[in-house]
């Protein structure tokens, strides 16, 4: 599977991994955007999907293969961060340039 170089996992994690699973099982499916995880993701989230020279590599385990490493979790305690950003809308919903 192909994928194209882009920053998702600064937007969605690990979560993005079960998105994977779709396009590597659809003989028809073009492209997907997605950069790979950090090592800090990697140690927290083992079994994540592996890019190697523009493919991804998924693993063979149940589900969608990425487990949760909660004692490598508790080195990366959680930050405040500012994220007025996504709550750029007008009070009848509609999405406005923050």
């Amino acid at each position: 599977m192909a994928w194209s170089e882009r920053s998702f996992s600064d937007w969605y994690g690990s979560a993005d991994a079960s998105g994977s699973f779709q396009p590597a099982v659809s003989a028809n499916f073009g492209i997907q955007e997605f950069a790979g995880f950090n090592e800090a993701e990697e140690e927290v989230f083992p079994g994540c999907p592996q890019v190697r020279n523009g493919y991804a590599y998924l693993n063979d385990k149940p589900g969608i293969g990425v487990d949760f490493d909660e004692k490598a979790a508790a080195k990366y305690p959680a930050i405040d961060m500012d994220f007025s950003w996504l709550f750029s809308r007008l009070e009848d919903g509609t999405a406005v340039r923050p």
